[in-house]
């Protein structure tokens, strides 16, 4: 066991968790140490282990590590070989564990194909791991020569055999994504051109947030384009609002589903009156006026972080005094604990948050007592069509950005013990549209398109036809489904 296997994080560069107080650990591939780090362009501030990693060990070692620098939580990201290493350490240190990043990480690794790798890399060691470094680098021709001029000739000189085949033994029997994690945040990263875990072989992971980088290879964490996740909230963040607010002037023209399904929210309201409510996320404001019609004593404080959506709102509820519009975060808001309220109610909003299953549990604790949290969110199955779709024309798997939203499980899971009674049940809503262009342009007018890491546009003008022509082939029309989820508690 080595208490030193990691160095102290470099300091001057940009650190990878924003304002996050955890520190960053980094977890290198398969024939890599930490140093590969450095080669990024704006390189991040994390503890990298100093050697190359022995499977066998890197669990008992990290842990052993954070005992001897007393560091509680980690956030732990890892790469390859490393992001199943950090997975296990997840799993084996549940509570040690903030975020995971998983780059580049493989469901399994065939025997013929860890049988071939053996082979020719028992018969010409340095030939074999230059053409696999050079792999590694396909689609980011600058890192590779940064990587070449500093790294590959020690790494060729130093090369270890036995550990190289002691990681082909772990490869071959790591379980990939089976199981659960439980963290707070879980991130999947792959590169569209990554040739050493194709992308249409990535891991799959119920609950997290999956992103494709479309122009990079494996190593696509070193690209100059590259937004580390937990540095990309902020952007990410921003993108949603701005889509959103340029929604505004669309919204109520093709928001029939989330119309549809704020009316099977408000059926479920308390019949009681609350003195004091709590509105997230209230768009243009068709969900408050049920609230307000529907309670015509109680105060309304109704929240939306896009500027047009309350600019929209305002102007339905010019003469109420009793309804607060306010332009902000709700995560925030939440998070800060500073008011309280009888009625929290959302609907179709909180699968946008950054951490939407911690935000929602803490609801509880700014409920007054026998106070109720009444929300509907999509689910990871919403245009499931329309990915499969994709998927289909693309050649590989696509996610869309319900692909991480919370399912049924993780809300029961998240919310079991705060509530006194909680429900938590789901409905299927089927629409059908008149054209491929009719359903994109429903998703962009009612700003529900999310945020991509990529930036390269998935329907090229041939994949749009291609998609067209499956969408009629499978359905004999345009259908897609939007998973909607109530929830439903009452505090103790």
């Amino acid at each position: 066991m080595s208490v030193n296997l990691f160095s102290s994080p470099a300091a001057g560069h940009s650190d990878g968790g924003g304002s996050s107080p955890w520190p960053l650990f980094f977890l290198p591939g398969w024939g890599f140490d930490g140093r590969v780090m450095a080669l990024a362009p704006s390189p991040v501030v994390c503890h990298a282990p100093a050697r190359f990693l022995d499977p066998a060990e890197l669990v008992e070692d990290l842990a052993a590590f954070l005992d001897g620098q007393g560091i509680a939580k980690i956030r732990l990201a890892g790469w390859s070989m490393g992001a199943n290493l950090a997975l296990d350490f997840a799993k084996a240190h549940p509570a040690r564990v903030d975020s995971l990043l998983l780059f580049a990480m493989r469901q399994s690794w065939p025997e013929e194909e860890i049988a071939s790798i053996r082979r020719d890399l028992d018969a010409d060691p340095v030939a074999f791991m230059h053409s696999f470094y050079r792999k590694c680098f396909v689609g980011d021709r600058a890192a590779y020569g940064r990587f070449v001029e500093s790294l590959e000739d020690d790494y060729l000189e130093t090369m270890d055999l036995p550990l190289l085949h002691r990681g082909l033994d772990y490869l071959l029997t790591s379980p990939g994504g089976e199981g659960r994690v439980r963290v707070n945040d879980l991130h999947l990263l792959h590169g569209g051109r990554d040739i050493i875990a194709p992308v249409a072989e990535m891991v799959q992971i119920p609950g997290a947030r999956v992103e494709i980088a479309e122009k990079n290879g494996h190593a696509l964490f070193l690209s100059p384009d590259f937004i580390w996740p937990e540095c990309g909230l902020a952007a990410r963040k921003k993108t949603i609002q701005a889509r959103f607010s340029k929604a505004a002037a669309t919204y109520e023209d093709h928001a029939e589903v989330q119309k549809e399904v704020a009316q099977g929210l408000a059926a479920r309201l308390p019949v009681s009156e609350p003195g004091r409510i709590l509105e997230i996320g209230c768009g243009s404001g068709n969900y408050t006026a049920l609230l307000a019609e529907r309670y015509p004593g109680a105060d309304i404080l109704a929240l939306d972080f896009a500027p047009g959506m309350i600019e929209a709102a305002r102007s339905k509820f010019v003469d109420d005094a009793r309804i607060e519009l306010r332009c902000c975060d709700g995560e925030e808001f939440l998070a800060s604990g500073a008011e309280h309220f009888d009625l929290i109610t959302s609907n179709a909003t909180l699968q946008w948050f950054d951490s939407p299953l911690t935000a929602i549990a803490g609801m509880a604790g700014v409920l007054n007592d026998s106070g109720m949290l009444l929300c509907s969110l999509f689910g990871p199955e919403t245009l499931g069509e329309l990915a499969l779709g994709l998927s289909e024309v693309c050649g590989r798997q696509v996610h869309l950005p319900p692909h991480g939203f919370p399912t049924l499980a993780d809300l029961r899971t998240a919310l079991a013990g705060k509530f006194l009674e909680l429900s938590c049940t789901e409905q299927l809503v089927q629409r059908q549209y008149g054209s491929l262009r009719e359903l994109l342009q429903h998703i962009r007018k009612t700003g529900t398109s999310g945020w991509r890491l990529a930036s390269q546009p998935l329907l090229t003008k041939g994949r749009m036809r291609e998609l067209e022509r499956w969408f009629l082939s499978q359905y004999g029309g345009y259908q897609v489904t939007y998973q909607a989820i109530a929830v439903k508690g009452v505090k103790r």
